[in-house]
């Protein structure tokens, strides 16, 4: 699995000329909000033909794009799931 993962990325790389989850996400029309999510890290979900990244305001600015890229990967590999309820991992990089 880790392999595929990879190697999906590295398309992903290509295709948007970019490392950037943001910018990744920017350019697949999947809008990233910021709001106050208490403990929550962040979470993906889809609504009505929209995709939305959100991610909690409250933490470290170096780990915002981590967070954004672990999202980015929720839209690739589970987005049927999302489409009837938003994914939420609520122990990612709970240190």
């Amino acid at each position: 699995m880790t392999n595929y993962i990879v190697r999906d990325v590295n398309k992903l790389i290509m295709k948007y000329k970019t490392r950037n989850p943001f910018e990744i996400a920017d350019d697949s029309n999947i809008t990233v909000k910021y709001n106050d999510l208490g403990t929550l890290k962040g979470f993906y979900f889809y609504q009505s033909r929209f995709r939305y990244i959100v991610i909690n305001e409250n933490i470290k600015n170096r780990l915002k794009p981590i967070i954004c890229a672990h999202e980015l990967g929720h839209e690739r590999f589970h987005q049927n799931f999302a489409k009837s309820k938003a994914l939420q991992e609520f122990s990612f990089f709970d240190m």
